[in-house]
């Protein structure tokens, strides 16, 4: 268990990525994340899509670092890194592609006639994102270092792996209005049904940590289920109706338990740099390291199954892709 902030810090910095769980905080983990980077843009992304320049790729990955958690406003990104808009959405559709980021679309409905569909950017690894942005324990003991955009990430990415495996159809959204309301997830059942997530980096949770979830409970009426605020301690407290606060790592392995799966690690799906030349989708993560599909695991529709030429063993490649002697044909995104 979790006893206070430091521990989720030291949890989101070391991300999922078995080779970065296996090495010590430090030099070690932070050269296998600038050589994952290097990797990345030179070969994963470039047998994807052809990169002119490669350099305005990693200056776009420390961007969206910067930004993780925030709002994927285009136009604001564009002038960051000075690229055309259309460069920019080519290149973040890449990045979601090879599973380095995700985009969290907006949720709305005909009761909240005033919500933003703007979509929210994370990245989907947050030892990652850490290192993009030069993140380090020490560092996140200044109380101006920027701890909460990363507990989010960390938060929403775990979430969202979570996801992969139920057997309910639900769907991930974040939730923000014209008046600056906003909730930092939205989980909505096929039937309309919709639970409230809040992710605070503090170890202690206030009343006005839940506006945005009485927001949603008061407009949406009987369709609200429950609204959690989810924080850096232990305690699980009820809130008032269908509100509670509830430490993250505890609501974690119940959820677990609940779903009868063993604790998987928190990487993004990826290439196994243990394995080069494997190439797969989406994996439905059961206890098997990240990026690895394992028992329980099902292609999405924008995957199709392959054979990896050594072994034989079946793996599934972006839908899109060719396959032309050992490796995916490149092309134009």
């Amino acid at each position: 268990m979790f006893a206070d902030q430091s521990d989720y810090v030291a949890r989101a910095l070391r991300g999922g990525y078995p080779e970065a769980v296996r090495r010590d905080p430090g030099r070690r983990r932070a050269r296998f994340f600038d050589s994952y980077v290097t990797d990345l843009v030179s070969r994963d992304v470039q047998q994807i899509s052809d990169i002119e320049r490669p350099a305005e790729m990693r200056r776009l990955l420390s961007v969206v670092a910067a930004r993780m958690g925030t709002l994927a406003v285009i136009q604001s990104i564009a002038n960051d890194v000075a690229l055309p808009r259309q460069t920019l959405s080519r290149y973040l559709d890449l990045l979601e592609l090879v599973f380095v980021i995700k985009r969290v679309p907006a949720w709305s409905s005909n009761l909240t006639t005033r919500a933003i569909s703007t979509p929210k950017l994370i990245v989907t690894d947050s030892g990652l994102g850490s290192r993009l942005i030069g993140m380090s324990e020490e560092r996140a003991k200044d109380p101006v270092a920027p701890v909460g955009p990363l507990l989010e990430n960390f938060a929403i990415g775990e979430v969202a792996r979570q996801l992969t495996w139920t057997e309910e159809p639900v769907q991930l959204f974040h939730y923000r209005d014209r008046d600056q309301v906003e909730v930092d997830m939205v989980l909505e059942h096929a039937a309309g049904t919709v639970i409230g997530i809040e992710v605070k980096a503090a170890e202690s949770v206030r009343s006005e940590d839940f506006r945005g979830l009485r927001h949603l409970a008061n407009r949406l009426g009987d369709r609200f289920r429950a609204g959690i605020v989810l924080y850096a301690g232990e305690q699980q407290l009820s809130f008032g109706d269908r509100l509670a606060v509830a430490g993250a790592d505890r609501r974690a392995h119940r959820d677990r338990a609940l779903a009868g799966r063993p604790a998987a690690a928190s990487g993004a799906p990826g290439r196994c740099r243990s394995r080069p030349g494997w190439r797969h989708g989406r994996p439905r993560l059961s206890g098997t390291s990240a990026g690895w599909p394992g028992r329980g695991w099902r292609p999405t529709r924008n995957t199709h199954p392959v054979r990896h030429p050594d072994s034989g063993r079946r793996t599934v490649r972006p839908a899109g892709t060719v396959r032309s002697g050992r490796s995916p044909r490149q092309h134009r995104a």
